[in-house]
């Protein structure tokens, strides 16, 4: 159910106008219509911050990955940013506790993830049980990205249209 009054936000309005024609607060939808309620109280939060321009991408990019369980730095090798998996995976294996895609076969000093979506350029990747390392491709510009297999030799090769 929408709360809307007269001195709500241009941000609220949309939000609670938008999340309305999509029919997120219908009895039907996700968790009985309960979603709104949950996004609404972040937007009436940040709302009332008065945030507007830079301050707004900057809290919005930062609350994002903080929501989607990101770090905020590139991980390190310091063990007590990773928990021992062992006993669960059957091997020695660590796992990222700043974030749950990555993890290590030596205590944090290498790692790699299991999330291509989540490598940064020069993270170690395992994709289809396969690894390699994210790379730039050159070729494009730049724009693209590669997985560099370790059975590949270094200099990557695409095939552009």
């Amino acid at each position: 159910m929408t709360t809307r009054t007269a001195n709500d936000s241009p941000l609220i309005q949309h939000a609670e106008a938008e999340m309305l024609r999509a029919g997120l607060y219908d009895d039907d939808a996700d968790y009985g219509g309960m979603v709104p309620d949950a996004v609404m109280n972040v937007v009436r939060a940040f709302a009332g911050d008065g945030h507007s321009g830079s301050s707004a991408a900057l809290v919005t990019s930062i609350l994002e990955s903080l929501l989607r369980f990101e770090p905020l730095t590139p991980l390190t090798s310091d063990p007590d940013e990773w928990m021992n998996v062992s006993e669960i995976s059957g091997a020695e294996m660590w796992q990222s506790r700043r974030n749950p895609t990555f993890f290590s076969e030596d205590g944090g000093a290498s790692w790699y993830t299991i999330e291509p979506s989540q490598a940064t350029y020069g993270d170690r990747v395992r994709d289809g049980g396969k690894m390699g390392t994210l790379v730039r491709c050159h070729e494009c510009g730049g724009s693209g990205q590669l997985h560099q297999l370790d059975e590949q030799p270094l200099s990557v090769e695409t095939d552009h249209e």
